[in-house]
């Protein structure tokens, strides 16, 4: 039995047992009254606050900027607005914290995406072998060279961050032989509203979430980049895990 089959069948039992329950305290017409209160109530309120998801909105159109979140929060107070008029207390409750700007960010944080990433792209990759002499020795000295990586970012307009991701296969003893093989997969990201202000979020997200999410393309582009430099046989077994990184990094 999945969840929504049970929290179907258990919502009705909680409102059965609060009408009765409330019922008891304070009697069967006030327990109506008050059902009817909320109601009214809270659709007034749903509505004031739509209008001002609305305004929101419109200026978020007139800045050339997606109004996301007031997309989504139209729609959790429109739910809200039925929870509302539905007779119930615990619907009641739900509907009035999806109206309450602070719980509805609250909770609409927990379940939207805080980034979206707009555009991936190779920013600039190269492969640099001086001569013959150093393709052979780095063919027979290949087992030194490590994966290396690089993250960084820098603003954009509209809420938007560049992270630009590299990747270095390099050989760090001090040899005059060497080969060169590094890739740049930048890509540009939209932050939610409920979180720009959050550096710490952010800074998951440039550092950790995006990462994760592009590497196994940038992982193959940067591969076929070594393989056609003259390595084919040449495999990353050990895959990067940015949560471990991240959580090594600041913990």
């Amino acid at each position: 039995m999945n969840s929504v089959i049970i929290t179907l069948i258990l919502i009705p039992i909680i409102e059965i047992y609060l009408f009765i329950k409330i019922g008891s305290q304070i009697g069967a017409f006030t327990t109506i009254l008050l059902i009817f209160i909320t109601a009214i109530t809270g659709f007034y309120y749903a509505k004031f606050e739509g209008l001002n998801i609305l305004k929101s909105g419109l200026s978020q159109l007139v800045k050339n900027e997606i109004p996301a979140y007031e997309i989504i929060s139209g729609a959790a107070i429109a739910f809200a607005a039925l929870l509302l008029i539905i007779p119930g207390f615990a619907s009641d409750i739900v509907g009035f914290l999806l109206i309450i700007p602070v719980t509805r960010k609250l909770i609409l944080g927990k379940f939207s995406k805080k980034f979206k990433i707009l555009a991936s792209f190779i920013k600039d990759m190269s492969s640099e072998t001086p001569d013959v002499e150093t393709f052979i020795f780095v063919q027979e000295n290949i087992n030194k060279y490590q994966l290396n990586i690089d993250i960084n970012s820098k603003a954009l307009k509209n809420k938007m961050i560049e992270v630009n991701t590299t990747l270095k296969f390099e050989d760090k003893n001090p040899n005059e032989k060497k080969s060169y093989y590094e890739i740049i997969y930048s890509s540009i990201v939209r932050i939610n509203d409920d979180i720009k202000d959050n550096k710490k979020e952010i800074e998951k997200i440039v550092l950790c979430d995006v990462p994760t999410a592009i590497y196994p393309n940038l992982e193959k582009a940067f591969l076929n980049l070594i393989h056609d430099s003259g390595h084919p046989n040449i495999t990353f077994d050990k895959k990067i895990d940015f949560n471990k990184l991240y959580s090594e990094r600041f913990n």
